[in-house]
């Protein structure tokens, strides 16, 4: 079997898709031997540059098939006047069955769509209008020909079925992994405290932030904290981009500014100790389903306090994204009691054993021998 997976190194894709395709890559080629897989995308503009980042498995089964196409052009040709300029690359190179994020045009049964949530239907004032027509043109025509989806939750999986009416047999879960080389317990180097000033005991939060992840939620939870009593301290990591500016003024304006203490990007290599030296992981989001951070906590046995029940079941503390009141209790729980943090600390590590890249991987091929085998 041969199969292309799209690799968008130009903005594009999901959140997080260039971290699950390059583990994805590397377990493949592992698991899958006897298949030849095509790592496939296009794009123009710093061409040398992007390719690089192109992390290709040293496998003889992992051949780098990325073309320099501007992605303008193959977007007028392709969705726009519905060339089928993918379909009859991939036609030529004898691809069975072809992973990607944006469906093509015509194509059908041996597509494979990752979709991690239809957010653009359910939620579209979360959206700008170039996502909104991306998703009319490009991705829900292309969801309702693929011969089949993949997605990481359960929680998609029946927004797929009960709101676009998708057979639910199409929808296949694949369950994202935890790298547990670098996610483990035990303790945190100093050196990483030092490097990024942590304080002495602290609240973890794990960005990118934007209205997904909901900020202002903890903005009021912190400032419902302060009014009881002096709050925990919170470190927040991710790129302090203009949004998180407009945040740092909100926390200023509500009188919390002193609770945050923002370290820009961590390198995933050294996100591990931060995990290991928190007291617990905050993860208010308002999208549905699962998403890596509470696994990575849960795997070096830091307690999670999220509104995502589908990733931590009942190995963490779960509360509605859209309530202050529901986060500050949690939270000031988890703080207060090392009985609490061990508890959970515990059931995390079990949950998280469950997740493994090697996993996700056996269970997208079994996507792909199905839909090559029906083609």
């Amino acid at each position: 079997m041969r199969v292309a997976i799209e690799v968008d190194y130009a903005g594009a894709g999901v959140r997080g898709g260039t971290h699950y395709i390059n583990h994805l890559l590397e377990n493949l080629a592992r698991v899958a031997p006897e298949d030849e897989f095509l790592i496939f995308g296009f794009f123009y503009h710093d061409f040398a540059r992007k390719l690089q980042q192109v992390r290709v498995p040293a496998a003889p089964n992992m051949k780098l098939a990325v073309r320099r196409w501007p992605q303008s052009l193959v977007s007028r040709l392709e969705w726009g006047c519905g060339l089928p300029l993918i379909e009859g690359y991939l036609a030529l190179r004898g691809v069975d069955a072809y992973h990607c994020f944006r469906p093509p045009s015509r194509a059908a049964r041996r597509v494979v769509v990752m979709q991690p949530d239809i957010t653009p239907l359910t939620r579209p004032q979360w959206h700008p209008p170039e996502n909104l027509a991306v998703w009319e043109n490009v991705t829900k025509p292309g969801l309702l020909r693929a011969g089949a989806i993949m997605t990481y939750c359960e929680a998609t999986k029946k927004d797929l079925v009960e709101r676009m009416g998708v057979a639910p047999e199409k929808v296949h879960i694949t369950h994202l992994g935890v790298d547990h080389g670098l996610f483990k317990p035990g303790p945190g180097l100093e050196t990483a405290r030092a490097n990024y000033g942590l304080p002495a005991r602290y609240l973890l939060m794990v960005g990118p932030f934007d209205v997904l992840t909901h900020f202002e939620t903890t903005l009021s939870a912190f400032k419902l904290w302060k009014a009881a009593g002096q709050p925990a301290q919170v470190v927040a990591v991710g790129p302090v981009d203009d949004y998180v500016k407009v945040l740092q003024r909100r926390a200023e304006e509500e009188g919390v500014a002193g609770v945050f203490h923002w370290t820009g990007y961590v390198p995933h290599e050294e996100l591990g100790d931060l995990y290991r030296m928190a007291d617990g992981l905050l993860y208010p989001s308002r999208l549905p389903g699962v998403e890596l951070p509470p696994y990575e906590a849960m795997a070096c046995g830091t307690p999670v306090v999220t509104s995502l029940e589908e990733n931590v079941a009942d190995a963490g503390l779960v509360i509605d994204a859209d309530c202050p009141q529901q986060l500050y209790e949690a939270a000031r729980k988890v703080w207060e009691s090392s009985a609490l943090r061990a508890e959970l600390g515990k059931k995390g590590v079990a949950r998280a054993a469950q997740f493994t890249w090697e996993r996700c991987a056996r269970e997208t091929l079994a996507v792909y021998r199905g839909v090559a085998g029906s083609a």
